[in-house]
């Protein structure tokens, strides 16, 4: 019996996040268009993603939080290159990765909106599910928040990243 669970669950999903409700990717991706045109981001406009974020939290009254703190103080988290409290709407990130976004560097605007999807997709853990259930990718919180990550950066270039700002 015992192998034969065990060989139930290498054929699952495995999880990389917390188990979240599921959320199919054509909608992650709505939502994460929709995110960048409140924010009024698109190839077009040549504004930073940090100001665009305080213009929705100065016009729209979201209260978006971002919260760099000393690197040195960073690497007591170790843990991640960023973490947010979708509850709070905090995201806390080490100075250098918030001066990167500043920059729109690439790396960092995905890390960002990785974050962002975890907030904007209200992350929080499902703690009441059957066991006998199979997780599946839909209900993966670290998934579907590199969907949203992925599909904001392809909404604020869609035609791909500039060459400088390419990530490979």
């Amino acid at each position: 019996m015992i192998s034969e669970q065990c060989g139930e669950f290498s054929e699952q999903y495995f999880l990389r996040g917390q188990r979240v409700a599921p959320v199919n990717q054509s909608d992650i991706e709505f939502y994460a268009r929709r995110l960048c045109k409140l924010l009024q981001l698109n190839s077009k406009k040549h504004i930073s993603v940090l100001e665009a974020i305080e213009n929705l939290r100065a016009h729209h009254g979201i209260p978006l939080d971002l919260d760099p703190i000393e690197d040195e103080k960073w690497e007591l988290y170790g843990i991640a290159e960023a973490l947010c409290e979708p509850s709070t709407m905090t995201i806390v990130m080490p100075n250098t990765l918030y001066v990167r976004m500043a920059e729109n560097d690439p790396e960092a605007l995905f890390v960002l909106f990785h974050e962002l999807g975890h907030i904007f997709l209200s992350h929080k853990p499902v703690l009441h599910f059957k066991r006998d259930t199979a997780a599946v990718q839909e209900e993966d919180s670290e998934w579907q928040a590199d969907v949203f990550a992925t599909a904001a950066l392809q909404a604020i270039f869609p035609k791909g990243l500039p060459k400088q700002l390419n990530l490979f």
